[in-house]
């Protein structure tokens, strides 16, 4: 494959209506009115999943015991905290009990992915979760990073319907 060629404005003003449109010569002899054609390349990929997520289920209350929610839902947490406790020096005191268990998605695994490998970590199901969420409140946290731009995730009908099932915030 040869050169690509163009023929810009300013060249056809110069040449003759019966030459606007010709092609080059065939020899590949670049004539002065022609420009050559640049070859397109990416300046960013954009779209896809994102680059970083985690899903948490979190559990919060006042008298939440973090080994209690442990043996109710069979797996130890991520994180947890008791009321009144603090992060650091200096912080503030826990306002309320915490039990978080958290999954970091792999390459590829999308948002609907995560979430049924999170409740599928919990021994004890989407009914233990449950049972859990009506004595204490539950959430279900994403955190989505990305370092380009327009990506996005997709949830499906039958996660929907589980976390509605277990009533999760």
């Amino acid at each position: 494959v040869g050169p690509q060629w163009a023929v810009t404005p300013f060249a056809c003003a110069k040449a003759a209506p019966s030459h606007w449109g010709r092609l080059p010569p065939a020899s590949g002899v670049m004539m002065s009115n022609v420009t050559p054609i640049k070859r397109a390349s990416a300046i960013e990929t954009v779209g896809g999943l994102p680059d970083e997520v985690r899903v948490t289920l979190a559990f919060y209350g006042e008298e939440l015991i973090p080994e209690s929610v442990s043996q109710e839902l069979g797996c130890n947490p991520t994180k947890s905290r008791l009321r009144g406790d603090r992060s650091g020096p200096g912080t503030p005191a826990a306002a309320l009990s915490s039990w978080l268990l958290t999954v970091q998605l792999e390459s590829g695994e999308g948002l609907d992915d995560g979430i049924k490998r999170l409740i599928a970590s919990v021994p004890a199901g989407p009914t233990g979760i449950g049972r859990l969420a009506t004595t204490y409140e539950a959430q279900l946290r994403v955190a989505m990073h990305s370092d380009t731009w327009n990506t996005s995730f997709g949830l499906y009908a039958q996660s929907v319907s589980v976390l509605a099932s277990i009533a999760v915030s």
